[in-house]
């Protein structure tokens, strides 16, 4: 299901034991793009939500001192190809770009289940 509104609210009505939340909040860097702003974001918000919930959660987010800081203690893994454009032949010097996956559980758990 996807729904369109506060996530506080969404996690709290959805959550419970074996509950999956993939989140994908503004990156604090803004992705480098002029036009994106996260200056109203509550990434401090986000992560007291998803400390105390029941289920699981994975976010992605950008690389950043702040994101580490905010949730150091939880499961990280690090960097990904750069998008569809990343083709052979290509000469693109970001081929790699440094993104978070954070997650409450071993991420690898992820690529493991077969429910």
């Amino acid at each position: 299901m996807i729904e369109n509104r506060d996530f506080e609210k969404l996690i709290k009505q959805y959550d419970f034991e074996d509950a999956f939340f993939y989140c994908d909040p503004p990156y604090t860097s803004g992705c480098g793009y002029e036009v994106t702003s996260t200056a109203d974001f509550d990434h401090e918000r986000l992560r007291d939500v998803l400390k105390d919930i029941k289920g699981h959660f994975l976010l992605s987010y950008d690389d950043s001192p702040i994101v580490r800081e905010l949730y150091k203690g939880y499961e990280i893994e690090v960097e990904r190809q750069n998008g569809i454009n990343n083709r052979e032949g290509t000469n693109r010097a970001n081929k790699v770009y440094k993104e978070l996956l954070i997650a409450n559980y071993p991420i690898k758990e992820l690529f493991n289940n077969t429910h």
